[in-house]
């Protein structure tokens, strides 16, 4: 017999606890551990996801505006939004653009 090694023995343990498992049983453990882990990840925002965009609420959060006074100004078009699927997004340029300077008439 030859020299049992501390990594031999954890090696046939792991194995030993796996073949233990049915398939269904190992389906549902690494679907939990997957789903805890996907839980602690952060959602990322539009604008992470898309460069240069940001969805209806970083909008109306960066201009401190309502859901509803956005969604006025899109349909009145003041600003425009951009639809893919159900999600509407809108390009910061075109936000920025849609600023106007208040005359004060002391110009």
């Amino acid at each position: 017999m030859g020299i049992n090694h501390p990594h031999q023995k954890k090696k046939a343990l792991k194995s030993e606890i796996l073949t233990t498992l049915t398939p269904d049983e190992l389906a549902v453990m690494v679907a939990e551990k997957l789903f805890a882990m996907l839980k602690q990840q952060p959602v990322p925002r539009a604008s992470e996801v898309n460069p240069g965009y940001l969805t209806r609420k970083e909008v109306a959060a960066k201009y401190h505006i309502t859901l509803s006074t956005l969604n006025d100004w899109t349909k009145r078009g003041i600003i425009k939004g951009y639809r893919i699927g159900r999600r509407v997004l809108y390009k910061m340029t075109e936000i920025d653009a849609g600023l106007k300077v208040i005359d004060t008439g002391n110009a």
